[in-house]
């Protein structure tokens, strides 16, 4: 199989050489929609190829969600969303969980006289409008 991989991008890089700057702009000015609809068959084949391995989303959806927190949100997120959205869907999908509860507001409210002990939360965003001690 190496082998094969190996002959064909030798015969790529050749095709690649003989061909000069002057045929390389003919054929990006003048073929366009050969190479829109080269993009467009690729991108079905490897939607095809991945709905064959339906086993792995879970992998890509954990690749995802790594990949949007490590962004953080903001307008790169937005834009990210914009290209995911014709391109990607699983990407797409965790842009969405991320920004999901950006503009909710969530609170918990612990009182009463008898209770003692740990109280234990997570964050995973930013935090703002708080206040501890004794409420009203």
């Amino acid at each position: 199989m190496a082998k094969l991989h190996d002959q064909m991008r030798q015969l790529a890089v050749e095709r690649q050489v003989r061909s000069g700057v002057r045929q390389k702009a003919k054929w990006a000015l003048y073929q366009e929609k050969s190479f829109q609809r080269l993009i467009e068959d690729t991108n079905e084949l490897v939607d095809d190829l991945v709905g064959l391995f339906p086993a792995v989303q879970q992998n890509q959806r954990e690749l995802c969600d790594t990949e949007v927190s490590a962004i953080g949100d903001g307008e790169g997120l937005s834009t990210l969303k914009e290209i995911a959205a014709a391109q990607d869907r699983l990407l797409e999908q965790a842009i969405d969980k991320a920004t999901a509860g950006a503009n909710k507001s969530h609170h918990v409210v612990f009182s009463g006289s008898h209770y003692t002990g740990v109280q234990i939360g997570y964050n995973s965003g930013t935090m703002s409008g708080f206040t501890f001690g004794k409420g009203s």
